[in-house]
């Protein structure tokens, strides 16, 4: 007779007729697979469709991260479902780095999110060249990725103001400066007031940016009254008289 279809048995000896279907959980089929999978009798024969179900990605799963150009291999700590994340602290992969690394699952493909920085550690140097002299200069404390870090300049030459600014990127410390010279006690400096020149030397230190004032008898005895003298990254001038 044609057209006849024999009936199928499922596992749990149910007896389907030709041409019907039932579900089933897809890890039945994989301990991996997620889903509901159809079983179609056809002729006697259960024929499985497992095109519904998703693929998991096992604990233990591995993934290639790159952080600051070094590649790392890391897993994750138990079965991820597809579409589901485990989230690492960086610091687990190294201890200079930091930010939170999310290990993605996609039907059975781990994917990293690469969203570790390394810090730059205290002690580290970096060089800064204040009025023609080089300094290596040492962090006091961690600077994480893309951020600064300001020091003042008279911590490394005394008298000087502004500050050295430190910059982290990726673990590479790099510094530039705004420092700015004092006039010192004693700097020499060429004045002239009432037809006469003459030479001063400077009574006390004078911060950058300000002025010091000290008597015209300095320069010249017998004469009166005050000499201004303005500091300017370590120039003195006369300001007024």
């Amino acid at each position: 007779i044609t057209g006849c279809g024999g009936p199928c048995t499922n596992d749990d000896g149910d007896e389907l007729l030709h041409g019907t279907g039932e579900t089933a959980a897809c890890s039945g089929f994989n301990s991996l697979y997620d889903g509901t999978a159809t079983l179609n009798c056809k002729d006697g024969t259960l024929v499985a469709n497992t095109s519904a179900c998703t693929t998991a990605c096992a604990a233990g799963d591995e993934a290639i991260t790159y952080v600051a150009g070094n590649e790392h291999t890391v897993d994750i700590s138990a079965r991820l479902s597809s579409g589901s994340s485990e989230d690492i602290s960086c610091s687990t992969i190294d201890s200079l780095y930091r930010g939170t690394l999310s290990l993605s699952c996609d039907n059975g493909l781990l994917t990293p999110s690469e969203t570790c920085h390394q810090m730059c550690r205290k002690t580290m140097t970096a060089e800064v060249q204040i009025s023609g002299t080089k300094h290596e200069v040492a962090l006091s404390a961690n600077i994480l990725h893309s951020k600064d870090a300001n020091y003042a300049c008279s911590d490394v030459l005394p008298g000087y103001s502004g500050d050295i600014t430190f910059t982290c990127t990726e673990g590479v410390l790099s510094a530039s400066h705004q420092c700015k010279a004092f006039c010192a006690e004693g700097d020499v400096i060429s004045v002239s007031f009432a037809g006469l020149t003459s030479s001063v030397a400077l009574a006390a230190d004078i911060s950058d940016a300000n002025s010091g004032t000290q008597g015209c008898s300095t320069a010249e005895e017998g004469f009166d009254g005050n000499l201004v003298v303005a500091c300017d990254n370590g120039v003195a001038t006369l300001s007024s008289e």
